[in-house]
């Protein structure tokens, strides 16, 4: 199963429920911040899949998302990460914050 990765630029950490193990679900570093072209909150993660995971993924060109609960949030998936990290990046050199 894919393994959420720390990245530059994170800003929020969920850690798992206290009824879960380590193995059936991790910490999740993400950058908080907001999709301002329909002005909704945004959480942007970066996960990292295993050797057998990137074969089958390069055989069928597929990638499988399971979210518990009942209500399915709208989600993007990108093999090359999101402009808004870069933006982040940015302008916390200059001292000012996006979220």
């Amino acid at each position: 199963m894919a393994s959420p990765v720390n990245f530059e630029g994170t800003n929020k950490i969920f850690h798992k429920p206290e009824n879960m193990s380590e193995e059936e679900c991790g910490s999740l570093h993400v950058l908080r911040t907001r999709e301002e072209s329909i002005g909704c909150a945004c959480l942007i993660s970066c996960w990292e899949f295993t050797e057998k995971e990137k074969e089958e993924i390069a055989k069928t060109g597929k990638v499988w998302v399971k979210v518990l609960g009942e209500v399915a949030s709208p989600i993007s998936i990108s093999g090359d990460g999101f402009n808004e990290v870069e933006i982040h990046r940015q302008l916390a050199k200059e001292g000012k914050t996006y979220a």
